[in-house]
């Protein structure tokens, strides 16, 4: 008892958050915040662009969309959610990932915990942990999550680098981050939902995450123009590939479900890394058109010269299409 009451003492130890979201995983909490701020998370990146143009961050370099609200959607938000541009990211998607900062003049720790009570209303009380050097705070609903996080000065340690962005933008010593991520992606068109119903399997893998933890986990930004959200009647695809049964579709379900036209697979390639400081490893994935961009979609992996190979050939196959073997170097 005297030790939990320490840690609440410190702000950390608090009751857990909400029980795990079993509501639309577009209609959560998350959702409601920023809609009553009237953020535009529906909106594709290329309607975002439109509405706030591509800059460069003056802090941080890179390109990124901000998206400002008034007010602010947390006090002392110096630093509006962005999405972060990138060109092998597809326009034609909304972002589903925004960055933005905060600081009320305080330290680390203070600024994590004011954004943290403004939050708490909201979302629930969410405790405050130490990760490493810095101390987060997170809400999860489905997919969809909202992040805090701090990098307090007696964490960083004796040897504690100078930070160019805080030169440029002194606001960012001591402030407080935060992620949002919606956790959207694309719902099954009736064609792909055939594709998945009609699934014929051609290869499978020991699977690495349970079903649901693939529909509480947001996709891959870069892949988002192939990943859907898995429907609780598709459990069995989990860990394999495969087609529908026309040969129209092609469907994965590694780490996430994948549907694409089976005319935008390109090849399958298997990446070789030769034993070094390391044992080498091999790895397995589809070449798969998008636009005029070629994406990797990861299929499964392996040690050196283990029997992916033989595997990745007899699918290239079955599914009429070029293999590649790619001289990955050696494992350093």
């Amino acid at each position: 008892m005297i030790g939990v009451m320490i840690l609440r003492l410190f702000g950390l130890g608090r009751p857990a958050g909400p029980p795990r979201w079993t509501g639309p995983p577009d209609a959560t909490p998350i959702h409601a915040w920023l809609d009553a701020a009237g953020f535009p998370w529906r909106a594709s990146r290329a309607e975002l662009a439109r509405r706030y143009g591509v800059a460069p961050d003056p802090a941080y370099g890179g390109d990124y969309v901000k998206v400002p609200t008034e007010p602010p959607l947390l006090p002392g938000l110096f630093r509006p959610l962005a999405a972060h541009w990138r060109d092998e990211i597809s326009t034609r998607l909304p972002a589903i990932e925004f960055h933005g900062a905060l600081n009320v003049g305080g330290d680390a720790r203070a600024n994590l915990k004011a954004a943290a009570a403004q939050l708490a209303p909201m979302f629930g009380r969410e405790r405050i942990a130490p990760i490493n050097n810095t101390i987060e705070a997170e809400w999860r609903f489905g997919p969809a999550s909202v992040r805090l996080t701090a990098w307090p000065r007696d964490l960083q340690g004796p040897y504690e680098a100078a930070i160019d962005a805080e030169t440029r933008d002194p606001r960012l010593e001591g402030a407080c981050h935060l992620r949002v991520n919606t956790g959207f992606s694309p719902p099954l068109s009736a064609q792909e939902r055939e594709w998945v119903n009609t699934f014929v399997p051609l290869f499978e893998d020991a699977p690495r995450f349970t079903p649901q933890q693939i529909r509480d986990s947001a996709a891959s930004e870069l892949l988002l123009e192939f990943a859907r959200p898995l429907p609780p009647s598709a459990d069995v695809l989990n860990g394999r590939l495969g087609r529908s049964a026309d040969g129209a579709g092609l469907v994965l379900c590694v780490g996430y479900l994948f549907v694409a036209p089976m005319a935008d697979v390109v090849r399958l390639e298997l990446e070789r890394v030769r034993p070094g400081r390391g044992g080498g490893w091999e790895a397995l994935s589809l070449a798969i058109r998008s636009g005029d961009q070629i994406k990797a979609l990861h299929v499964a992996s392996g040690m050196y010269q283990s029997a992916l190979e033989a595997d990745a050939r007899d699918l290239a196959r079955r599914l009429d299409r070029p293999f590649a073997l790619i001289d990955g170097g050696d494992d350093t």
